[in-house]
């Protein structure tokens, strides 16, 4: 009887864990539309194949990082509208957007952008460290286009409060979830 009844408080937990693993993996990322795009980062040039955790564009921790970027749209790119968002846990938070009207067609851009300004934009300043996924949409009166790239905000996740407080609870959580799977059922 001890056995089922630590099952029966062991399972829900076990799916919980389960459950907060699986909707933080990212199911995969893509280009759509037909655009294309780079990037470039402390001399590496980044594109559509860094589309996995594995393969990420790496932001280094300095604050003076500046990204050169250019895109191209295949389609009549007047009436624009576009975002940038970081995706954090199961929310995209909005960096970045712009509209315009492009009477003139021009289906092309490129510039640069300062990185420092990309973590400013995040709605808490509590230092960025870790993968993260970044979604861009652009949409014209010829079509749509989608992103989703990852970058890869090197330091040390300790060095943040956010960071700090990750790793405590985590701890906190195994050894509760340790606690309850040889606690004695009375």
């Amino acid at each position: 009887m001890r056995s089922r009844t630590r099952h029966r408080r062991i399972l829900p937990v076990a799916a919980l864990v389960a459950g907060v693993v699986f909707i933080a993996l990212p199911v995969g990322a893509a280009v759509t539309g037909g655009c294309t795009g780079e990037a470039t980062v402390d001399g590496v040039a980044y594109g559509p194949d860094n589309d996995t955790p594995s393969n990420a564009i790496v932001v280094p921790d300095r604050d003076d990082v500046t990204a050169s970027y250019s895109g191209e749209v295949p389609f009549a790119n007047t009436n624009f509208t576009g975002d940038a968002g970081i995706k954090v846990g199961p929310v995209v938070v909005k960096v970045v957007d712009w509209q315009g009207a492009n009477s003139e067609d021009v289906r092309g851009s490129e510039g640069e952008y300062s990185l420092s300004e990309f973590k400013a934009a995040l709605p808490v300043d509590v230092g960025v460290t870790g993968i993260y996924e970044v979604i861009v949409n652009h949409s014209a009166d010829g079509g749509t286009c989608r992103a989703n790239v990852f970058v890869k905000f090197e330091g040390n996740p300790l060095s943040t409060p956010l960071g700090m407080v990750a790793v405590a609870g985590l701890v906190l959580s195994a050894i509760g979830l340790l606690g309850g799977m040889f606690a004695k059922v009375r």
